[in-house]
């Protein structure tokens, strides 16, 4: 398993006994012409051979890529070594990567109709990572809040949280004192005046809220859209403009066509517009209890590399 960043960290805890391996790769500077790209692709075939290596020894049956610069070198590798390998394209467009890797791979996984392109590309959708057990409104105690029958709001910005939903939230919250806020930020002392909101840098186990909050204010990166669909959710996305081919501005489009989200900008000045959209966010109350029910999406994919190994 090669990884990189939050993932590096994390995923050595959640799954033990994978070989976990780092690679220094960068991303294509947009747009992908851009001079300064002779040297990322002139590193990414430096750590090629390196990868290689790592592929050869391990000897694997199969590969299972999710995109991205590091699934680049990977996928090469993977063709050249005659080692069948399956894409995963969790946005409504598919990436640079997965794009040109698809001609080599045995089915490319997605998660929106819209990145159906061809027989060989399949709707299953992204698989999120769910509570073991049932869970109630009482779990909502563990984050410091006493009333679980009052609206609560998950808010984030992703892994490593942004500052441009703080500071939007930052104008919220004076506004809204009758929902209980849980936001992930990296600058908790901000918010510190605000009685309803409860803050964390971090949550690992985040999906344990999501079975249980009644809504959530975030970006429109591809985990989010697939978390906010299986739990059922009510969404204020905000999406980042800056991302690849603007694919969060189009997942956002995506949820907001099945009627579970309402996209805003991240300037977005009609404070009033916001706190309507969360005082209108279903109140699940506080007797409601989350129980556990199959991800689909995952036993789609298992099921069509076990047909095809």
């Amino acid at each position: 398993m090669l990884l990189k960043d939050v993932e590096e960290k994390y995923l050595p805890v959640d799954i033990p006994w994978a070989k976990v391996f780092t690679v220094e790769l960068t991303g294509l500077k947009r747009p992908v012409y851009s001079f300064e790209n002779f040297s990322v692709i002139k590193k990414m075939y430096s750590e090629k051979s390196r990868i290689k290596k790592i592929i050869k020894d391990f000897s694997p049956d199969f590969g299972f890529l999710t995109g991205g610069y590091i699934s680049a070198p990977v996928g090469l590798n993977l063709r050249d070594l005659k080692v069948p390998f399956f894409l995963h394209e969790q946005n409504s467009i598919i990436g640079f990567t997965n794009r040109r890797l698809s001609k080599y791979a045995q089915k490319v996984f997605v998660s929106f109709q819209e990145t159906v392109l061809s027989e060989k590309f399949l709707l299953t959708g992204n698989p999120v990572r769910l509570p073991k057990n049932s869970i109630g409104r009482e779990y909502l105690c563990t984050m410091g809040i006493k009333d679980t029958g009052k609206r609560t709001v998950l808010v984030f910005g992703g892994s490593l949280s942004s500052e441009k939903i703080d500071e939007l939230m930052l104008k919220v919250y004076p506004l809204d004192t009758q929902t209980n806020f849980i936001h992930v930020t990296r600058q908790p002392d901000l918010f510190e005046q605000f009685k309803n909101v409860f803050t964390r840098e971090y949550i690992p186990d985040i999906y344990n809220l999501l079975a249980i909050c009644d809504g959530v204010i975030c970006r429109a990166g591809a985990t989010s859209i697939a978390e906010i669909k299986y739990f059922g959710l009510k969404a204020l996305l905000v999406p980042w403009r800056g991302a690849a081919e603007d694919h969060q501005f189009r997942n956002a489009l995506s949820l907001e066509k099945l009627g579970l989200a309402d996209i805003i900008a991240e300037d977005e000045k009609d404070i009033s517009k916001i706190t309507g959209i969360i005082q209108r966010m279903p109140n699940k109350g506080s007797s409601f209890v989350w129980n556990v029910h199959e991800d689909t999406s995952a036993k789609k994919i298992i099921d069509n590399i076990e047909q095809l190994i």
